[in-house]
């Protein structure tokens, strides 16, 4: 019972990161007219943060299937 409730926990503090990575403050700041890659860097940003987010998900979900 004890593992469910860490991977909860695991759950709920990737879901906080999220939110906080598209708040308004940190949108912010990679909205510049600069180019990173030829791709303006708030689209650079939000894809990075968006990939980071599926890959935490996949790594949590990898963590509680081993603990299965």
């Amino acid at each position: 019972m004890e593992e469910g409730k860490k991977t909860g926990q695991l759950y709920v503090i990737i879901f906080i990161t999220a939110v906080l990575l598209f708040l308004s403050p940190l949108i912010n700041v990679g909205d510049y007219p600069s180019l990173v890659g030829g791709f303006p860097r708030i689209f650079v940003y939000i894809f990075i943060s968006w990939a980071a987010i599926i890959g935490l998900l996949y790594v949590a979900s990898k963590h509680k299937e081993s603990k299965e």
